[in-house]
């Protein structure tokens, strides 16, 4: 019976280790991904190898890159420009520095890079670069 009470409280001590060590996993996520926060468009770099669609795409904006502002929350990114606002669902992977965006069942792996404190650039597959900086 002792050992049966025993073996019990070894149950619930590992239960509540295990449920605390995800609880403090969930968190140090957050803590690791240095996207959350308010960013503003600072420039476009295009590659050799940038599709052709792309660059029109950016020139049919015809926006100011100063005017495009991205905000990164737990698992969204709200971009704002002059006369819109989208908001996609995204993941960010700390190890690989990757951001999994998620539109219409379409994922895209994007590369993060954190230039200085305040600067930070983002690739895309085609070789196109944002650079962005924090608000």
């Amino acid at each position: 019976m002792e050992r049966n009470i025993s073996n019990l409280f070894l149950l619930t001590i590992f239960i509540a280790f295990f449920a605390s060590c995800n609880r403090f996993k969930d968190e140090t996520s957050l803590i690791s991904n240095p996207m959350i926060g308010k960013w503003q468009l600072d420039s476009i770099a295009l590659g050799t190898d940038t599709s052709l669609a792309f660059i029109l795409t950016l020139i049919a904006m015809n926006e100011d890159p100063a005017g495009v502002n991205f905000e990164f929350t737990k698992d969204s990114i709200f971009t704002r420009s002059k006369n819109d606002t989208d908001i996609i669902s995204y993941k960010f992977d700390a190890a690989t520095k990757h951001i999994f965006t998620k539109e219409n069942a379409n994922e895209q792996a994007l590369l993060y890079a954190r230039l200085n404190d305040s600067l930070s650039s983002i690739r895309i597959n085609d070789s196109a670069v944002f650079f962005i900086k924090r608000r």
